[in-house]
């Protein structure tokens, strides 16, 4: 009762402001029904969905509900938040952002019961591993260009758009921009090229994603009353397959952007393949030949480590561990005849006792998922396992285990180093030297690389040198991300 008061104080049909410029300011906005546009067309950029969660956190309704059990679901915020908001507007939070649409470039696949913290974190970390954000910059992210240093005196006003596109496209990856000048004007630099006084033009590199939470209209759900289209008419229009059909450098539009891949969020409260929705996702995007990328979150990593360490314990190899903690119902036995084994896991964990909340699942059964709608499974496992052979559900237990495993290994490695910069990140004066031993083994920069970290953690506080970091194989755009300048990088 307490939640359901709160929320009318909270939602009376407010919707944000889609310009970066005014993050935080809310204002009526008006759109055009959910299904006048294409599902593809219902993306939003991640930029405004850390906006969007950034006030929600200031929300008395989100505050209750933290206190109350500790975290925030998505099923939270869509009851008494999201449609609640929507109630009043014919199209869903995605639209009333960008009522013009926007094309969906990376598809969020994820459980509804997670921790949104987690989600938010999992998809920053995310896009930073895969150079689509700046890791530097927690919001917004934005570069900063210096044309002097990068064209001296060979651009030319009639070229400038020419010369700026392939730029951004070929040597900052950066096809999905938002463009400021120094006074933080967003401007279209195609069509109006700054002045001499506007430079150095700064962009941010900022990825359209679909959600289906934010894409899809939720509110007819629980009011009648409200002015969008019902799930079961959306769906009629098959979002998932039609933004999945549109996979980059297959069947995208005329204009070349479509989906760059699927992003399949790992976080610790909820397994996200236990929701019949993400199996049928994964199904369709395999059919595409979509790439799926890994987005697990800090307290997923925690909790993998932990696991498989566990497992490394009893077995002589890591593909023995892999195998043993696969055959598992979710990371160690579950039942009370071998419950010593839980136990005997505090030997690998510091001492301390397992927590059920701590076991997780390697394998999947994707034929026990489950969804709330009776149509919609029947419809979803006729699609999976159009045959009864159950051979479609067999092929997705595979692939998520080739995945997690293939995650697993590198999360594990990766914590293998993380003490070795930890003097660095707490600004300790310890010897270089010192630093670059691990188990009585020389680290060099091109081994951290693979192994997950950033160029802005190897190159902070001269960790390692220019030349080390150039051998190691980082590009000139990560070199000068990391703040080195065009001088310096002419000279390698």
């Amino acid at each position: 009762g307490q939640l359901e008061t709160k929320t009318q104080s909270s939602a009376n049909g407010r919707a944000y402001n889609s310009g970066l410029e005014s993050s935080h300011q809310l204002e009526e906005l008006e759109c055009d029904n959910e299904l006048k546009l294409p599902p593809e067309q219902w993306g939003i950029r991640f930029s405004q969905f850390m906006q969007l969660l950034n006030y929600l956190r200031e929300d008395p309704v989100y505050k209750a509900i933290k206190h109350k059990k500790g975290y925030v679901s998505l099923y939270d915020l869509n009851k008494y938040v999201i449609m609640p908001w929507t109630r009043e507007y014919p199209c869903s939070i995605a639209l009333l952002f960008n009522p013009g649409g926007l094309q969906a470039r990376f598809m969020v696949s994820h459980a509804w019961g997670e921790d949104i913290e987690e989600l938010e974190e999992a998809l920053r970390d995310c896009f930073i591993r895969h150079g689509r954000i700046d890791p530097a910059h927690k919001d917004i992210p934005v570069w900063k260009i210096d044309w002097s240093e990068s064209w001296g005196d060979e651009l030319q006003a009639d070229s400038w758009c020419a010369d700026l596109q392939a730029k951004m496209q070929q040597e900052y990856r950066c096809e999905d921009c938002v463009f400021f000048t120094r006074d933080n004007e967003v401007i279209d630099p195609f069509k109006h090229p700054p002045g001499k006084s506007s430079f150095p033009l700064r962009y941010s590199k900022d990825p359209i994603i679909w959600i289906c939470w934010l894409a899809l209209y939720q509110a007819k759900a629980a009011f009648e009353d409200a002015k969008g289209p019902a799930i079961g008419e959306q769906i009629k229009h098959d979002p998932f397959g039609s933004v999945i059909a549109t996979r980059k450098n297959g069947t995208s539009n005329e204009n070349g952007a479509g989906l760059e891949a699927m992003i399949a969020v790992h976080t610790a409260k909820e397994d996200m393949y236990k929701r019949l929705w993400c199996p049928k996702e994964l199904f369709d995007a395999l059919g595409k030949a979509v790439d799926i990328w890994m987005a697990p979150s800090q307290m997923y990593k925690k909790k993998v480590v932990r696991n498989f360490d566990y497992w490394r314990n009893l077995a002589m190899t890591n593909g023995e561990a892999i195998r043993l903690w696969a055959r598992t119902s979710g990371g160690l036995p579950q039942d009370s005849s071998r419950s010593s084994a839980k136990q005997d896991a505090k030997a690998s964990s510091g001492g301390s006792k397992w927590d059920h909340d701590e076991l997780i699942c390697l394998a999947v059964d994707t034929e026990k998922a489950e969804c709330s709608s009776k149509a919609d499974e029947d419809r979803i496992r006729s699609q999976i396992d159009p045959t009864g052979s159950k051979e479609g559900y067999k092929i997705l237990d595979d692939v998520v285990l080739t995945l997690r495993t293939k995650d697993t290994l590198t999360i594990v490695e990766r914590s293998k180093y993380e003490h070795f910069l930890m003097a660095e990140r707490h600004g300790e004066a310890a010897g270089i030297e010192k630093r670059r031993k691990l188990d009585g083994a020389s680290v060099d920069a091109e081994e951290l690389r693979k192994s997950g970290f950033l160029i802005q953690e190897l190159s902070r506080d001269k960790t390692f040198a220019l030349t080390e970091l150039v051998l190691a194989g980082f590009s000139k755009a990560e070199l000068s991300s990391a703040g080195f300048g065009a001088a310096e990088l002419r000279k390698h």
